[in-house]
């Protein structure tokens, strides 16, 4: 097991944002009728590591509009769709989160991804 250098934020949907999802056909034919049916439906974000950071502010004050803007667009990929204007206010109204300082990795191989751009078509 090793221990990563990231902190891990969790981000949950909130009834706003599902009330904004019931207004648009879904992206990939997902539905979302109410907040009771997406309750464990959780998204995790890998962030940096500050030690000064013992709640996950920082890392969430760095992070929260790029977060934002890619759980809007895993629904639907329009940003004219979007709410505007996208404030940090708006995105705590919309979404709960959870800050994990720790995050082991348990894998025998090397973590991979990919980078893509929020918003593009191709997806």
């Amino acid at each position: 097991m090793r221990l990563t250098n990231r902190s891990l934020l969790l981000v949950r949907l909130k009834a706003p944002y599902v009330a904004w999802a019931n207004k648009y056909p879904p992206k990939q034919h997902q539905e979302i009728k109410s907040p009771q049916e997406i309750q464990g439906e959780t998204s995790a974000y890998l962030v940096e590591v500050d030690d000064r950071d013992v709640d996950g502010s920082i890392a969430l004050r760095s992070a929260w509009r790029e977060i934002f803007e890619n759980e809007l667009d895993g629904w639907h990929s329009d940003p004219a769709a979007w709410p505007k204007p996208r404030t940090f206010t708006l995105f705590q109204e919309w979404f709960d989160v959870e800050f994990i300082s720790a995050v082991r990795d348990q894998g025998r191989d090397e973590i991979e991804g990919e980078t893509w751009v929020i918003g593009d078509p191709g997806e």
